[in-house]
């Protein structure tokens, strides 16, 4: 939870002139976007750990799906946060094919948003049931 916190903040730091990033949360994959952004340290720091962190997510909802049985209860946040991921990175393959109109950096934003907002409610919820 962490790292995906720390690349959503940190793209409003890295966001260079005119750039999306500032607006979005997790980082668009593409070279064009990339060389609109600061191409500091920063910049490369904050796609390293978005790609760190696709992997933890993974293994978060494998970890939640293994323990169904155990935790039924958390099924169903764990399922939102699980559609929101998807369709984040579904949003993401349109914003490459399609380019980068309002209306798909709108819900791609939104879909941020909720993915955010259900991960903490996901991590509270197992807390909560471990304590």
């Amino acid at each position: 939870m962490i790292i995906v916190y720390g690349v959503f903040v940190s793209g409003v730091l890295v966001a260079g002139k005119n750039s999306i990033t500032a607006c979005l949360g997790w980082p668009v994959y593409s070279s064009k976007l990339f060389q609109l952004d600061s191409l500091g340290t920063a910049n490369i720091i904050r796609l390293i750990a978005s790609v760190i962190g696709i992997p933890l997510i993974i293994t978060m909802f494998v970890q939640v799906w293994s323990s169904r049985q155990e935790r039924p209860a958390i099924q169903p946040i764990a399922r939102w946060v699980l559609a929101a991921f998807l369709l984040e990175f579904l949003l993401q393959g349109l914003l490459l094919i399609f380019g980068f109109k309002v209306a798909l950096l709108v819900a791609y934003t939104v879909t941020a948003a909720i993915f955010w907002g259900g991960l903490v409610a996901l991590t509270v919820s197992v807390g909560l049931e471990s304590g």
